[in-house]
């Protein structure tokens, strides 16, 4: 706590942060929800997904679990079912605070969308909706380029990060230079 007494004990393995009250933490190869107090609630159904995945993590805002194993990652929810199977490279959730609707998920090199309200895939991509119909596609490089609603690319240049501004501004970055 702020006077900097151990308020929850050292015995988790993880611990995300809390919100609502609660945060995801994995306490000796259980997964459940810990309490501000240190009142654990364990997730039996997430059990065996954890003992065999290399790691669990809560995605708050979705309230699923993204399963990562040693090169696939897979989102199921606290009932133990598998939204998503774990057969993707990698998965990237939508940025509410963007306006994304869809998430990405690569494959052997290909993206793809999810739509994480019916966990429907589609082999289309454009996110990070930039406004004025310009996007930013994130490629297998993990590089943004803006482009539009085609699919072109509007600029040459490549970016290690993009994001909207309440101003309509565009805040870019390029090997951690802003």
């Amino acid at each position: 706590d702020r006077e900097g007494n151990v308020v929850i004990a050292p015995e988790y393995e993880a611990l995300g942060a809390f919100r609502d009250e609660k945060a995801f933490g994995v306490r000796s190869g259980v997964p459940g929800f810990v309490s501000k107090t240190g009142k654990f609630h364990e997730l039996p159904a997430l059990r065996s997904i954890a003992a065999q995945a290399r790691r669990v993590q809560y995605i708050r805002d979705y309230n699923v679990f993204l399963a990562a194993y040693e090169k696939h990652q897979g989102i199921i929810d606290a009932s133990g079912k598998w939204l998503l199977k774990p057969k993707y490279e990698l998965i990237f959730f939508p940025r509410k605070s963007v306006g994304e609707t869809k998430g990405t998920l690569w494959t052997r090199k290909k993206r793809l969308q999810f739509d994480p309200n019916t966990w429907e895939v589609t082999d289309d991509y454009i996110g990070d909706p930039l406004g004025n119909g310009f996007y930013a596609a994130r490629g297998a490089d993990f590089q943004y380029q803006i482009i539009d609603k085609s699919g072109a690319a509007i600029s040459e240049e490549k970016f290690s990060s993009l994001s909207l501004r309440e101003n309509g501004a565009i805040k870019f970055s390029q090997k951690r230079e802003t």
